[in-house]
C-alpha cells in the first residue's frame, strides 16, 4: 500500500466533490432535522455518496463510515468522511464549510484531506510526512503558531446535549483570550489550528467524522491533540478535544480539567 499515491487520489476526490458542493451553494436546500439542532441537506447525501461509491470501489478491503449513513463496514482501515463539514453554515450560505476524508488505522488517522470549496484551498497530511495546504499549483507546509494566552485565538464546538459545559467552558476561556469564537465546521478550524491561525480548538464530546482529518492536520503540524485532562485522545469514544500548541497545552489543560 502506498500512502502517498492514496493520498493524491484522495485529494482529487475531494477537490471534485467540491466543485459539487460550490454549485450547489447558493440553491435552495430541502433541509431535513435529524435532531432538533441537527440537519442535513441533499448535498450532503449527494456527496457522501459520490464518495463512498468511489471510495469503497477503488479501495475494497477499506471499511467506511460516513456522518449521513454510518459504517458500511469496518476493517482494519476505514474512511472516515464528513460530506459536508458546518451543514448549518453550508444551509444559510456562509462559506465557512469543507469536505473531510481521513483513512484511520486501529482508530488513529494516518491520512486526512480537508478541502474548502469556497476558496478552492486544501489542507492535507499524511503521517509523518507533514501537513500541507495547497491552492492550485502552489503549496505551503502547515506550523502550528505559538502565541500567549492573551493574544490567542480559539475555537470551539461542542454537542448540543452539553449547553450547561459550554457556557462553563466560554467563561474560562474568553476572558483571558484574545477571542474565542465558534466557527461552525470542526475539520476547518482544526485546519486553522494547524496553519498558525488561530492558537488552539477545543470540542466538547466530539464525533470522528468532525475531527479525525483534522486531527492528524494537528500533529504533522507541531500541534497537540488530547482530551480535555491531557490524556490521550480516543476518536470513538465520543471525547472531549483539545488541539493546540506545545507551549499552550499545559495552560488550556488546567483551566479545562474542571469543564
Amino acid at each position: 500500500m502506498n500512502l502517498t499515491n492514496i493520498l493524491s487520489d484522495v485529494v482529487s476526490l475531494a477537490e471534485e466533490s467540491g466543485k459539487r458542493a460550490k454549485q450547489n451553494f447558493y440553491n435552495t436546500h430541502n433541509i431535513n432535522f435529524k435532531s432538533p439542532r441537527e440537519i442535513v441537506t441533499e448535498t450532503d447525501r449527494e456527496i457522501e455518496t459520490i464518495i463512498k461509491n468511489k471510495l469503497t470501489t477503488r479501495y475494497p478491503d477499506y471499511g467506511f463510515l460516513g456522518e449521513e449513513q454510518g459504517f458500511v463496514e469496518k476493517k482494519e482501515y476505514n474512511w472516515i468522511v464528513d460530506p459536508i463539514d458546518g451543514t448549518t453554515n453550508f444551509s444559510i450560505h456562509n462559506p465557512f464549510f469543507n469536505i473531510s476524508i481521513a483513512l484511520v488505522k486501529d482508530n488513529e488517522p494516518v491520512m486526512g484531506v480537508v478541502h474548502v470549496p469556497m476558496t478552492g484551498e486544501t489542507y492535507y497530511a499524511e503521517k509523518g510526512k507533514g501537513a500541507w495546504v495547497k491552492v492550485g499549483d502552489s503549496r505551503v507546509r502547515l506550523k502550528v503558531k505559538h502565541l500567549p494566552m492573551e493574544k490567542s485565538i480559539f475555537g470551539y464546538c461542542h454537542d448540543n446535549t452539553e449547553i450547561e459545559r459550554v457556557v462553563k467552558m466560554y467563561e474560562t476561556i474568553k476572558p483571558l483570550s484574545r477571542d474565542f469564537r465558534k466557527f461552525g465546521a470542526g475539520a476547518l478550524e482544526l485546519a486553522l489550528v494547524a496553519s498558525g491561525m488561530i492558537q488552539g480548538f477545543m470540542v466538547i464530546k466530539s464525533r470522528p467524522w468532525d475531527v479525525a482529518s483534522g486531527i492528524l492536520l494537528v500533529k504533522e503540524s507541531g500541534g497537540i491533540v488530547t482530551d480535555f485532562k491531557g490524556d490521550s485522545f480516543s476518536l470513538f469514544s465520543h471525547p472531549d478535544l483539545l488541539a493546540t500548541s506545545p507551549e499552550l497545552h499545559p495552560r488550556l489543560t488546567e483551566l479545562l480539567k474542571n469543564v
